[in-house]
């Protein structure tokens, strides 16, 4: 039995998994997977695994749920906003010793990846929420 996260995520907030690269193991892009294309970023022990997918109506309209104060039938979805129905379902492979980075987009817009990986790369896992 492989181990697995499951998620649902709707707009532009989301996660990161952070993999340590393992000894022996080919640095090299896997698909939707290692994203990052390990071979791309050789300067750090860590990589972007997988970063789950943005939900967006156009440029930075990102999907919302909700319902507008000023829409009259409380029996129907407000077409203004999205649904949870609309949610992204992600399921992904995980390892021991991955880092699980949930973020608004306010970290996201703001740190850049590779910014991310160097604050990573020097402080401990149980010290990481702190700075970031």
């Amino acid at each position: 039995h492989r181990a697995e996260l499951r998620a649902i995520n709707l707009g532009d907030s989301g996660f990161l998994i952070i993999r340590r690269h393992r000894a022996g193991e080919p640095r090299m892009a896997l698909g939707t997977l290692d994203v990052s294309g390990v071979a791309a970023n050789n300067r750090y022990s860590y990589h972007v695994a997988f970063r789950s997918p943005q939900q967006l109506r156009s440029f930075n309209t990102p999907f919302q749920l909700g319902r507008a104060p000023d829409y009259a039938d409380a029996d129907q979805p407000d077409s203004r906003f999205e649904t949870p129905h609309d949610a992204a379902l992600v399921r992904v492979p995980v390892r021991s010793g991955d880092i699980l980075v949930l973020a608004t987009d306010g970290l996201f817009d703001n740190l850049d990846e590779q910014e991310l990986l160097q604050i990573i790369e020097h402080l401990p896992p149980e010290a990481l929420a702190k700075p970031l």
